[in-house]
C-alpha cells in the first residue's frame, strides 16, 4: 500500500518480515544519521526482535519516502 502525499512524500506500509528483512540497507543508512543512535534502532536489532517475538500478521512498519530519491 502506497499512498503519495503532498510535498513529496510517499507514505508505505510494510507488513511482511522478509519485505522488512530486505530494508537493512537503507534502515542502516538512516541509523547512522541519527544524532543519538542507539542499538534498540537498529535495523539488526528490530529485526531479530521481531523474528523471535513478534506474532504473524501484526507488523507494522509505516515507511515515509521522499519520492524521486
Amino acid at each position: 500500500m502506497t499512498a503519495h502525499r503532498p510535498g513529496g512524500l510517499a507514505v508505505t506500509l510494510c507488513r511482511d518480515f522478509r519485505e522488512f528483512g530486505a530494508l537493512a540497507g537503507e534502515w542502516d543508512a538512516l541509523h547512522r544519521r541519527c544524532a543519538t543512535p542507539t542499538p534498540f534502532q537498529s535495523h539488526a536489532w528490530l529485526h531479530s526482535w521481531w523474528i523471535s517475538y513478534g506474532q504473524e500478521g501484526r507488523l507494522r512498519v509505516l515507511l515515509v519516502r521522499r519520492r524521486g530519491g
